[in-house]
């Protein structure tokens, strides 16, 4: 797993202190993201002989970090149910189409000089 720090630069992040870290915040500390905020990209990719063939998921989230470079989960669960909502709401509807009106031509008729 990685994760890209404010600079962009990518950080190597195993997968199981990542899965800590989600699970038990307090027991992990990251100073190099104090007062971050950190993209989270998860990608399943399907294998066929270890090469890969497809992207079969992808996810984002954001992790917000507090001054002394622990994850503040109470914002993860915050992004988290707003990304479930918005995933549940029903889509936008296109709008109706209104009956067209008739294009008038203003320049017609028109006794204004400009």
């Amino acid at each position: 797993m990685f994760r890209l720090d404010q600079n962009d630069s990518r950080y190597r992040l195993p997968s199981t202190v990542s899965e800590q870290m989600l699970r038990h915040p307090s027991s992990h500390r990251f100073p190099r993201f104090a007062l971050a905020r950190v993209f989270m990209i998860d990608v399943v990719v399907e294998l066929i002989d270890r090469y890969p063939i497809r992207v079969l998921r992808t996810t984002f989230s954001i992790l917000t970090f507090d001054g002394e470079g622990y994850l503040e989960s109470s914002a993860l669960g915050r992004h988290q149910r707003d990304r479930a909502e918005l995933a549940l709401a029903p889509p936008v509807a296109e709008p109706e189409p209104t009956a067209t009106a008739p294009v008038v031509d203003s320049t017609e008729n028109s006794d204004a000089s400009y």
